[in-house]
C-alpha cells in the first residue's frame, strides 16, 4: 500500500496514519523512565565520602589497672581535647586508621605522650598513666578535707566535681551555677554591699564568693569571668549564700607542694 501524499501550498508532505503516530504522553513517559534509570548512577557519584571510623579508648592507672576518670586526652593534630568518663572511656569520631599520637594529662599522674597504631577492628586503645604517689595522696587528702568541711557546715551544700564541670557546655562558671542551683541574682538593698546579691530563701542576700580560698570582691560578677573547665570543684552553700570555687591551677599547686602566693588561703 502506497503512502498517500498531501500537497499544501506547493509543498509535498507525507501523511502518516493515526495508528502509526506516537502519542505525546507515551513520549513523556519514556523520557521520564530514562531519567529515573540514570538517576541512581548520578546520585551514587554525588554521595559524600564515607567518614573514617570512631576511635574508642580507655585511660587506666598503669599500676593498678583501675580506670581514670576526667583525664584530658588530645590527639596531636586536633585542637579539641576529650575527657575520659567515670569509667575511663573516651571516644574520637572520624579518625583515620594508622599511627595516632596522644597526649594524656590528669592531676596526680605523670603526663603521657604516646603513638599507637590505630586499627578499627582491634580492641579499644588503652592508655596507661603512671601515678605520682605523693601528688595523688595530696589530691586525695585535699578532696577529703573538702568533704569533711561540707558535712560539718550544718548547711545544705551542693558540690560539683571536675567531671561535671569539664562536661559542661556553659560559657562561664556563673552560668553553670545559675542553671543548676536556682540561684537568682538581684539588686542588693544595701548599696554598700561588696558583692552582688541573690535570692536566698526568698530574701535578697549578699553572696559571698571564695575562689581558691580567697574572698572575691564582686563575687558573682567574677564567676562570670571563669570557665567551668578551669575549676576543679565548685560548692554552693546554703542555697547560694556562699559559693566556693577551687581552680585546677590551685589544686595542682597545692598537690605538688608549691608555695601559694600571698592572699590565698586554704
Amino acid at each position: 500500500m502506497e503512502t498517500p501524499l498531501l500537497k499544501r501550498e506547493g509543498r509535498t508532505m507525507t501523511w502518516i496514519p493515526t495508528s502509526f503516530r506516537t502519542p505525546l504522553p507515551i513520549v513523556a513517559c519514556a523520557v521520564a523512565l530514562a531519567t529515573s534509570l540514570a538517576t541512581p548512577a548520578v546520585a551514587q557519584q554525588a554521595e559524600e565520602p564515607e567518614e573514617d571510623p570512631t576511635l574508642i579508648g580507655l585511660v587506666v592507672d598503669a599500676q593498678s589497672g583501675a580506670p581514670i576518670p576526667a583525664a584530658e586526652v588530645v590527639i596531636i593534630d586536633r585542637a579539641e581535647p576529650v575527657l575520659s568518663d567515670r569509667n575511663g572511656h573516651f571516644t574520637f569520631r572520624d579518625v583515620r586508621p594508622g599511627e595516632t599520637t596522644f597526649i594524656v594529662t590528669q592531676l596526680g599522674y605523670d603526663s603521657l605522650r604516646t603513638t599507637v597504631d590505630f586499627d578499627p577492628s582491634a580492641e579499644p586503645v588503652t592508655l596507661s598513666l603512671q601515678p605520682d604517689p605523693v601528688v595523688l595522696e595530696r589530691v586525695t587528702t585535699i578532696a577529703d578535707r573538702f568533704a569533711t568541711r561540707r558535712r560539718a557546715s550544718g548547711a545544705s551544700v551542693r558540690a560539683f566535681d571536675r567531671m561535671g564541670l569539664l562536661a559542661s557546655s556553659d560559657f562561664s562558671a556563673l552560668d553553670f551555677v545559675l542553671s543548676r542551683t536556682g540561684v537568682t541574682p538581684t539588686r542588693c538593698p544595701n548599696r554598700l554591699a561588696h558583692s552582688p546579691c541573690a535570692y536566698v530563701r526568698g530574701r535578697p542576700t549578699e553572696v559571698q564568693v571564695y575562689v581558691d580560698g580567697a574572698r572575691i570582691i564582686g563575687g558573682l560578677d567574677y564567676l562570670g569571668s571563669l570557665r567551668p573547665e578551669e575549676l576543679y570543684v565548685l560548692e554552693v552553700v546554703g542555697g547560694g549564700r556562699v559559693i566556693r570555687a577551687y581552680s585546677n591551677w590551685y589544686m595542682e599547686t597545692i598537690a605538688r607542694g608549691r608555695a601559694i602566693p600571698t592572699g590565698y588561703l586554704f
